[in-house]
């Protein structure tokens, strides 16, 4: 009877395990299938109509925050035109950005690395026969770090060249992650 509690242990623990790790497996399956140009497998894991919106909405409110909040856009008409400009731009350049290319383009640069790991790779040298990288070159994404909002939501963040970015996976079953949503702060 002891050694069947210890195995009903170690299961349940090996599941609840594997539940945990399942986003980092899902974020790295999703890189790894990006590099390879394995779309079906990217697709399957994107809801790109939700990706969308939740980006359209995004940068609607950066730009309503630039302009100077809600209550500028209210009783400035200057920031009223600027926040409908906003708001006819956003949507075609959103369909332009979220489609299965920009998205594949996107996952490549999600590797996570820690500070020790960061620090390691900028003081080595390349081996004979590499060519060093240019030094200007920047990475799109950088600071990349990824953890859980809650248990059904799973968060993506890094800076890159025009701000903060968000990418929020929500859990579909108890193993399965689905990317809904991209989050933009603005500057």
């Amino acid at each position: 009877m002891r050694k069947i509690s210890i195995v009903v242990v170690l299961a349940v623990l090996a599941v609840f395990g594997w539940g945990w790790y399942s986003p980092y497996y899902t974020l790295t399956k999703l890189r790894d299938a990006a590099r390879a140009g394995n779309a079906d497998y990217v697709n399957a894991h994107i809801d790109y109509p939700a990706v969308r919106d939740s980006l359209q909405a995004s940068m609607t409110a950066v730009a309503t925050r630039k302009l100077g909040g809600a209550e500028a856009v209210q009783h400035n008409p200057f920031a009223r035109f600027g926040a409908a400009i906003a708001g006819a731009v956003s949507r075609p350049l959103t369909e332009a950005l979220v489609t299965p290319d920009g998205m594949r383009e996107l996952l490549q640069q999600t590797e996570h690395r820690s500070g020790d790991e960061q620090a390691e790779n900028k003081s080595a040298e390349p081996a004979d026969g590499e060519a060093a990288p240019p030094p200007n070159e920047e990475k799109p994404l950088r600071n990349i770090g990824a953890g859980y909002r809650n248990w059904h939501e799973f968060r993506v963040g890094a800076d890159s060249r025009i701000g903060p970015l968000a990418l929020v996976f929500q859990r579909q079953g108890l193993f399965e992650w689905k990317l809904t949503a991209v989050e933009v702060s603005g500057n």
